[in-house]
């Protein structure tokens, strides 16, 4: 794609799922308004028998036509509203109930990108809703090096730059410092940022799939 260059971060950035984000956590959030659910009965995550089956929060299930919540995943999760009329925030009590049942202490995403994410919990026993929609941005806000930008198709790089310019470009204020960080993972996402939600896979119960429009 001619005149459409991509940059990298001087930096390397590591991601530790454990750790709860500075600018952003469950008690930022408005706690009435949003939808209650009521509170789970199993508050620690137990060994799982090999045949047990995990069920994913609704909230976080796939809906291929019409997702529950309204998250782009490509904007922090203060931004995510439930699909209602109007949009509510989730509230905090939402925010913390467990994203399986039963409970569990590390999910793993896999996605069509290069990489997985692990997701374990920041502030209880068990991965809560808020750690996934947190943790999910937060990796995919993570700079992307060379050479994991060359192994894909020239084809995909031309997408990939298109989508990363169209990004920093989104808002002229921040336009300089988002490309200075340069290329990142949410960018391979080539633009299918909406979040439709999980799915089960074959590799397990704790094993998701993360499916985006």
């Amino acid at each position: 794609m001619p005149g459409k260059h991509v940059t990298f971060s001087d930096t390397n950035m590591v991601y530790s799922p454990p750790t709860p984000s500075p600018t952003y956590s469950a008690t930022s959030l408005p706690s009435t308004g949003g939808p209650i659910t009521p509170p789970s009965l199993h508050k620690s995550p137990l060994p799982l028998p090999a045949d047990m089956p995990v069920l994913i929060h609704p909230t976080l299930g796939l809906h291929p036509h019409a997702p529950l919540l309204l998250f782009d995943v490509s904007i922090s999760p203060a931004a995510a509203r439930t699909n209602t009329s109007p949009p509510l925030h989730l509230s905090d009590r939402a925010l913390l109930e467990p994203a399986t049942y039963p409970p569990v202490n590390r999910l793993t995403l896999i996605t069509n990108l290069p990489w997985r994410l692990t997701i374990g919990p920041s502030s209880q026993s068990y991965v809560a809703i808020i750690d996934v929609l947190e943790q999910l941005y937060r990796w995919l806000r993570l700079t992307v090096s060379q050479r994991e930008f060359d192994m894909e198709s020239h084809r995909s790089r031309d997408e990939i730059s298109a989508v990363f310019h169209q990004r920093f470009n989104r808002d002229w204020q921040t336009a300089a410092v988002e490309k200075k960080k340069g290329l990142k993972r949410v960018d391979f996402l080539k633009g299918r940022n909406r979040f439709m939600g999980l799915s089960s896979t074959k590799e397990g119960p704790t094993v998701w799939a993360l499916n985006v429009r």
